[in-house]
Order: structure tokens, then C-alpha cells, then sequence
């Protein structure tokens, strides 16, 4: 049916049902397309039912009648819209749906978002405390490491700058004394003197038999747990394996490999049940230790008493 023609028809019927056809269209609040539909259905509807009228009062009358009878122009507008969308195509009615699936989910994927960020962790597990108890073995307080590591630490000198570099950066490259320059030698000699004190307490803390640390984390969060001890030990590994470079070169073996296998006990007790960090580090210096008497035996002629508890020590 064209527009001029639904035009020609809503001209034809009295100006009651005129008003109450275009009303239900207005309420129905669907698409015009189907709005026009329903218009020129209605439409057609009074047009038959005033075809024997032969007054124009008589038309009124009916169509007023016709109007009762139709009831409340909101209720029927809705009851046209559910009728025409049951008689949607199938195609259509799965795409609305599929979108209007869509749609809810991606808000409450939104919401749940927004939930999310404003929320608080809850943690009702102390994995910092459960981490503390899983590392600790069942010993005395006495054969702990940590008090005498942190004594050490608390007494350890920072390394000097050499042409505004760190030291162990400076030489980072060299392996032997011989391959130092003066000034290098005569700074590395210096900064051990300065650290003698507190190498002797972390040589102690390696005869412990056992190592375990009070951890703390903000918000007892275990991604947050402070371990600033390890780059202090790692830069106690690095001055006993200068210092047994130092030893050796001077003819004193006994001394370097006490301070190499000091090392490498300090890397032990990184390992075990810890975090990974701890575990690398102490892989870490276990081959310090292993690379530095190395470089001991490849540059002196030992008989085999000089490195024998060193090699036992190893194998344990």
C-alpha cells in the first residue's frame, strides 16, 4: 500500500478515529515502517465498518463506537507491537537477540570491571607468614645465619668509584689481579681492608648450618615482600672471591680457598625452598665460587692437601 493511499484512507474516516489511529501509532513507539502498517490496517478496519453509514453523524456515532470497543489507545498499542514483533522473520528475531546478548554482556563485563577496581583484596591466608614457616627448618635460633648476615650487612662499606664508575663495574671484565691497573689494585686492596670486619662475621654466618629470614610485605601481600639483603650478599660474594684472588696470588692458598668456599655456603644457603630470586642469586654465587678457584688452580701448581676440603666441601 502506498503512502498516498493511506493518506486517502486516514482523509475518508471521521476526524474521532483520525486522532485515535494516529495516537495508537504514536504510542506504539516501534519503527514508522510498521507504525504505517498498523495505521493503514486500523484504518481499513473503520473504513469497512463505516461503509453503510449514510450520514456523516452516523459515521461519528459509529466510529466512536468502534473506539470504545478498541479500549485504551496505550494498552492496544502495546498489544499491536508484541503481534508484530511475534511476526518478525526468524532471521531477525535471532540477530535482536544475538545483539541484545551481546549487549548485557558487554555491560556487565563493564560493571564487573568497575566492581573490580574498586574492590579490596581480601586476604584471609598470611602467605608472608606461611612462606616464614615452610622455609624454617626445626632448629634452635642459634644455628640461624640471618642475625650474623645482618650484622655483616649493617657493617659493610660501599665500594669507592674509580673514573665515575663503581669498582666491581670497573673491573667487571678482569679475572686475576694481574690484570688489574694500579689504581684499580690499589682501590680493590682498600675497599677489602675497609670490609675485613664485616667479611670475618659473614664468614661466620656460612658455618651456620641453616639460613631463614623474617620476611615483611606491605599489606602482608606476598608480591610485595622486601628482600633487600640479597644484593648486599651477592656483593659479599664478590669481595671474598677478590680477596681468595688476592690470597692466592700472594701464595696464600689455604686463606683464598677459605674465602671461596665461604662463597659458595653463602650460596647455599640461598637455595632450597625460597623464592626464585633467592634461588638465582644463590646460583649465582655457588658459580662465583666454582669460576674463581678455577682461576686459583689454572694460575698455581697445588699438590693435592691444599684443595681437598675445598673439593669435598663441593660434593656435599
Amino acid at each position: 500500500m502506498t503512502d498516498e493511499h493511506k493518506k486517502d484512507n486516514l482523509e475518508k474516516l471521521p476526524a474521532c478515529a483520525v486522532e485515535f489511529i494516529k495516537l495508537v501509532g504514536r504510542k506504539m513507539r516501534y519503527r514508522r515502517s510498521v507504525r504505517e502498517d498498523v495505521q493503514a490496517e486500523l484504518a481499513a478496519h473503520f473504513e469497512d465498518a463505516l461503509r453503510d453509514c449514510n450520514s456523516e453523524q452516523e459515521r461519528q456515532q459509529k466510529a466512536q463506537k468502534l473506539i470504545e470497543a478498541f479500549g485504551d489507545a496505550g494498552l492496544l498499542a502495546v498489544l499491536l507491537r508484541r503481534a508484530k514483533k511475534r511476526c518478525r522473520p526468524l532471521w531477525r528475531m535471532v540477530f535482536v537477540r544475538s545483539f541484545q546478548t551481546v549487549g548485557v554482556a558487554f555491560i556487565c563485563l563493564i560493571l564487573y570491571c568497575i566492581y573490580l577496581s574498586l574492590g579490596r583484596p581480601t586476604i584471609s591466608v598470611n602467605y608472608v607468614q606461611r612462606a616464614e614457616e615452610i622455609t624454617r627448618p626445626v632448629a634452635d635460633e642459634s644455628l640461624n645465619a640471618a642475625p650474623l648476615y645482618l650484622e655483616a650487612i649493617r657493617l659493610y662499606a660501599e665500594e669507592p668509584n674509580i673514573a665515575g664508575k663503581k669498582l666491581l663495574n670497573a673491573i667487571s671484565g678482569k679475572q686475576a689481579p694481574a690484570e688489574l691497573i694500579e689504581e684499580e689494585l690499589a682501590l680493590l686492596k682498600q675497599w677489602i681492608a675497609d670490609n675485613n670486619d664485616a667479611l670475618e662475621i659473614f664468614k661466620q654466618a656460612t658455618n651456620k648450618p641453616y639460613c631463614w629470614w623474617k620476611r615483611q610485605a606491605k599489606n602482608n601481600i606476598m608480591f610485595n615482600i622486601l628482600m633487600p639483603e640479597l644484593s648486599k650478599i651477592r656483593k659479599f660474594g664478590l669481595l671474598l672471591c677478590w680477596r681468595a684472588k688476592l690470597a692466592a696470588s700472594e701464595n696464600r692458598i689455604d686463606e683464598a680457598f677459605e674465602d671461596v668456599l665461604a662463597c659458595y655456603r653463602a650460596g647455599m644457603h640461598c637455595k632450597g625452598l625460597r623464592t626464585l630470586i633467592e634461588q638465582l642469586v644463590g646460583m649465582a654465587m655457588e658459580g662465583l665460587a666454582c669460576g674463581t678457584s678455577s682461576i686459583i688452580l689454572q694460575e698455581k701448581e697445588l699438590i693435592p692437601r691444599n684443595y681437598r676440603p675445598f673439593r669435598m666441601n663441593l660434593r656435599s
